[in-house]
């Protein structure tokens, strides 16, 4: 009698961990325990840093910047798939916060003069950039408003 508890209950915990098993989401990093920080980056960011993006790191960090890798993909991915201006003809668009309103990332830049075609948002300290929240940060004087997707995670 001994026997037969000891198998059911042997037998129920084996169907409780196979269907505990079945239904653990698979992880792209099944090795690590903690992977809230791993980003699934787009195809774009294995692209070589263009002429254009050269010319806003240069403006953010000065000519010799040294950045490594990981930092690298990180501001590719901010700058290729995370920032986008948008433009509205909305006349109610004072609740967001102005541009203007941000520090810019050092004090030895001065605030330039808003460009559709030449924002840089790389000197600005978004302080948001790690989070998991889409901002909106409204241009002063105009009807542009600059998004900031969040990152996406797996």
């Amino acid at each position: 009698m001994n026997i037969n508890k000891l198998f059911i209950v042997l037998l129920f915990t084996c169907v409780l961990t196979s269907v505990y098993s079945q239904n653990k989401p698979k992880l792209k990093y099944p090795n690590l325990h903690n992977t809230n920080w791993i980003i699934d980056y787009p195809e774009n960011i294995n692209d070589p840093i263009n002429t254009n993006e050269k010319k806003l790191l240069i403006e953010a960090f000065g000519e010799d910047y040294k950045l490594k890798k990981q930092q690298l993909v990180s501001i590719k991915h901010f700058i290729r798939n995370r920032v986008s201006l948008v433009e509205y003809n909305l006349k109610d668009l004072e609740m967001i916060p102005l541009l203007s309103s941000v520090q810019l990332i050092n004090d030895t830049l001065t605030r330039p003069i808003f460009n559709k075609n030449s924002f840089n948002p790389l000197i600005y300290l978004f302080n948001n950039v790690e989070d998991k929240k889409t901002y909106r940060y409204r241009v002063d004087n105009s009807n542009y408003v600059i998004y900031i997707k969040n990152r996406s995670n797996r």
